[in-house]
């Protein structure tokens, strides 16, 4: 319904000429078209390589990333693949058919940072990537696909690509998370030596702060959070704020307190991920980087305001989730330590749950309350 309602605003909006552009589009993106496509494609010899090609006229440079890896990790272990390439298709889109919202909200330059770095960096971290490959035109592109075993199958016709974000909720329904990602060696080589790390004793909470111009109904209640890692700073507790990348700092430049190596976090998604992984628990609205998180068995978190009113992104409700145990709060996939919640980012309900995250922590591990 919320999907039929934002496509209604837009043609509301952009008018019938959208509507019809759109339509066009999503034929030539569709299964059908792909299968179709492939059955008369020329069969030309191919290498034991395989390419994951991401599009950006169908894919947005983001942490959506990462759902596309996760199928693509899937498709290796199916098809008897060792490891894989990333192939970085331009986008090069009718004016028409751009989100701009979006576009506008993040700005060009900021776009091209993830459409550059964000994205390789991303893949870095996925097991069975061994490189990316970043073209500057989609001919380009098509001149390496054409000939290559690909993923998605039929990319590279007539078609941009059956790839649907959605497969991997299907892949992880029917068959657990099946890959986790990792970071290069290096990284636990010299955060190990940071101090807080040096002390098994010290416990982490990273907060993953929000700050976008775009769909800001989703983000961060800032002042909450520097109250929330202030309480359990005095806990004893290790705070981390890592900030948003887009907007790190406040009006007087500064970012937010307990920040220390988060800000590194930032731009760095390895160091991002090994604190994720290392911490005890890592605290979220709706934003990308949750997604490390959701599609993860070793990753504890809490997730704020999961669904809420207003949004063009997050759902308003849980039954909208069909991922969700709408009784446990939590992925199918996931455990008890992975809890999700519709609670606005207040603190108190931010203490609730993270009192509820401690004492099914001190379950599970049969600890007694400090």
């Amino acid at each position: 319904m919320d999907r039929l309602l934002h496509i209604l605003r837009k043609v509301g909006k952009e008018g019938w000429t959208w509507l019809f552009s759109r339509i066009l589009f999503e034929i030539k993106c569709s299964r059908v078209t792909a299968f179709v496509c492939a059955v008369f494609q020329k069969k030309e010899s191919k290498s034991d390589e395989l390419f994951a090609v991401y599009d950006l006229n169908v894919q947005s440079p983001s942490f959506n990333l990462v759902q596309f890896l996760i199928c693509a990790e899937h498709y290796c272990i199916k098809k008897g693949y060792k490891n894989y390439s990333v192939v970085i298709v331009p986008k090069e889109l009718n004016p028409a058919l751009e989100w701009k919202e979006l576009t506008e909200s993040y700005g060009e330059d900021a776009i091209n940072y993830r459409t550059i770095n964000l994205l390789s960096s991303l893949a870095s971290l996925s097991p069975r990537c061994n490189g990316v490959l970043s073209f500057a035109t989609r001919k380009a592109a098509r001149k390496l696909t054409s000939k290559a075993n690909v993923f998605p199958e039929g990319y590279g016709f007539s078609t941009v690509g059956g790839f649907d974000n959605r497969e991997v909720t299907r892949i992880l329904l029917k068959e657990g998370v099946v890959c986790e990602f990792a970071v290069p060696k290096h990284i636990p080589a010299f955060m190990d030596k940071w101090q807080f790390f040096s002390s098994k004793d010290t416990k982490i909470v990273t907060i993953t702060i929000r700050n976008s111009k775009f769909d800001p109904v989703r983000n961060s209640n800032v002042p909450e959070w520097v109250r929330f890692a202030e309480y359990v700073e005095s806990l004893g507790y290790k705070p981390i704020i890592i900030p948003d990348a887009d907007q790190p700092f406040d009006r007087d430049g500064l970012p937010p307190r307990f920040t220390d190596i988060g800000l590194a976090a930032t731009y760095n998604m390895s160091i991002r991920l090994y604190l994720y992984q290392k911490a005890f628990v890592n605290c979220y609205v709706p934003n990308g980087p949750g997604i490390f998180a959701i599609y993860s068995t070793n990753i504890n978190y809490i997730y704020m305001k999961a669904w809420l009113e207003g949004s063009c992104i997050s759902p308003s409700n849980v039954t909208d989730y069909d991922w969700i145990d709408p009784v446990k709060l939590r992925p199918y996939w996931g455990n008890d330590l992975q809890m999700f919640n519709g609670d606005v980012d207040t603190f108190d309900n931010i203490k609730k749950h993270f009192d509820e995250f401690c004492v099914r922590f001190n379950k599970k591990y049969d600890k007694v309350p400090s």
